[in-house]
């Protein structure tokens, strides 16, 4: 680590010249403000819309364009088409794989009980953190 007592006694002395031609700078500037020649009474502004920052600009956060844009398929016009579950239907099918297992019991068949168990278990944690999202968006 390098300390300030290890620096020569020539890099003060510059930092010093430094900030000395600066307030010299800032006097100058000061000076010609408070002159009448300063601002010309003719002076217009063109340009008074808020810009955003460069920093917006460069990421491109300012832009309204949609990068995720998803088309639901053809002749679904439900507006609750997409949901945030794994298998939004799991459910209402659960039944009918539990039947068709109990025809067919194979070990196919319980690695899909078990899945359907797994996928109903996401989907629960999927609701709780929907549900704390949302209770933090309205605190």
């Amino acid at each position: 680590m390098v300390n300030i007592s290890n620096y020569d006694s020539s890099v003060n002395d510059a930092y010093a010249k430094g900030q000395q031609n600066a307030e010299e700078v800032n006097k100058t500037l000061r000076g010609l403000a408070t002159g009448s020649d300063f601002v010309s009474t003719q002076t217009q502004v063109l340009d008074t819309s808020a810009k955003p920052p460069a920093v917006v600009s460069l990421v491109g956060t300012n832009q309204q364009s949609s990068w995720a844009t998803v088309t639901p398929p053809p002749g679904n016009n439900s507006q609750h088409s997409f949901s945030s579950h794994i298998a939004p239907t799991l459910e209402a099918d659960r039944p009918r794989i539990e039947a068709m297992v109990k025809q067919n019991p194979t070990r196919e068949g319980a690695t899909i009980l078990h899945m359907t168990d797994e996928v109903q278990l996401n989907n629960k944690m999927v609701d709780e953190v929907t549900a704390r999202t949302n209770e933090f968006r309205k605190a």
